[in-house]
Order: C-alpha cells, then structure tokens, then sequence
C-alpha cells in the first residue's frame, strides 16, 4: 500500500522540518521526528557499487535517505522503499515524487515482517536496512508513537529482519546494514541462524557502529 499524496508541496497530517541536501536532490524531513544520521550515510557508501539494474529493497526507509543517495550514485538501478510508520512513509512518498523519481522508487507503507507474503523468494539483488536499534523493553520509550517505532524494535528485531531478507535476496542476493558495535555477537548470530554468512564486516571508527553484508550460504568472515 501506497502511503500520502504524492506531489503536493506539503503532506498533510505531516509537519515538515529541515531539508538535506542529496547530490541534486531534496529531502524534506518530519519536525521533531528521529533525523538523517551518519549511519544512514555510512550504510549508503556501504551498499556501493550496485550493478546496473539492480533491484534494491530498503527496510526501514523513514523519510527515503538511502533510496535517494542510491538513486544518485546508481541511477539504473530500481529501489523499494518500505516504511512502517504512516507520517514518515508519507514524507518519503513526496520526496520521491517532488524529486521526479517515481519511476525508479517505490514506496510501500507496510510491516517488513510481511513482504515474504508480497515478493516471490529471490525478488530483490540487494537488500540494505537501518533498523531501530534498541530492543524491545529497554530503556524508555517515547510516547510518540512514529518516534518509539524508529528507535525501538517494536515490530520485529534482527532475527526477523534476517530471516525475511534471506527470503528476498533468495540465492544470489546480498544484504547490508548497520548495528551498534555492542550488538556485533547477537546480529551475526541471528544472521547465521537465517542461514546467513557474513562476507564483509567493518567498524566505523568514532561512531560505535559496524556495517555488515551477508549473502546465501555457509562459510563467510
């Protein structure tokens, strides 16, 4: 399901708040809602190159960062946007439409834990996710609905975003995101238990945080 009104200057029932500037695109972020971080950045780099037309599925998209730098860096390839969160699937809607990028991004505003449901095994070439990193009943969480769900693992933690990644990339496919370097053991497990390997693995130095990418099979780092 299709999330807003693509096109019109401002989302309704969304109060926009800064805009970041992309290579030659926009993108309007919600006030007081959880920013573009470092991480988003770190993980786009990661993510490249991408071979041309590629089919790129992102998990989490918020306000569409990666889809957008992606698009930029690689502008054969075709991107998936999938955001649970209605206020910020809605601004992610009107930034690919305001940035004539319908095209070649799709935002879908659902549950990650059901795409299994809608895509066939093997649908996407490459997979990339910047998830809450929190884990459900740690720490407070804010009564914000939109911003508790961008920050806590309210609907699904790294076992499900794992499993349900194996499925979308199928055999051939990759996966690639960022955890906080505290998480490192749990994640590569929960990696490997969806049958998993890790074939790149690297600290962001200063930052707290490792990127990952795993692919189909056994064996890995």
């Amino acid at each position: 399901m299709a999330c807003g009104r693509p096109g019109e200057p401002a989302t309704p029932g969304v109060e926009v708040g800064p805009v970041e500037e992309i290579g030659p695109y926009r993108l309007v972020q919600e006030a007081g809602g959880q920013p573009v971080t470092t991480d988003s950045l770190l993980l786009a780099r990661f993510v490249l190159p991408l071979a041309e037309g590629d089919r790129v599925l992102d998990i989490g998209t918020a306000t569409a960062f990666i889809p957008l730098y992606l698009a930029w860096k690689s502008p054969a390839a075709h991107i998936t946007a999938v955001e649970i969160r209605p206020g910020a699937c809605a601004l992610a809607e009107a930034n690919v439409e305001r940035n004539g990028l319908a095209r070649r991004i799709s935002v879908v505003n659902a549950d990650f834990r059901e795409l299994p449901e809608r895509f066939a095994p093997g649908s996407f070439d490459v997979v990339v996710s910047n998830p809450p990193y929190v884990r459900k009943g740690e720490g407070r969480m804010s009564p914000d609905a939109e911003r508790a769900a961008a920050r806590m693992e309210l609907h699904g933690g790294a076992a499900e975003l794992f499993a349900v990644s194996r499925h979308l990339i199928g055999e051939s496919g990759r996966m690639c995101c960022i955890y906080p370097l505290r998480r490192l053991e749990e994640v590569r497990a929960a990696a490997e238990s969806a049958a998993l390997a890790v074939r790149r693995l690297e600290v962001a130095e200063g930052t707290g945080r490792f990127l990952m990418e795993v692919t189909a099979g056994d064996g890995g780092l």
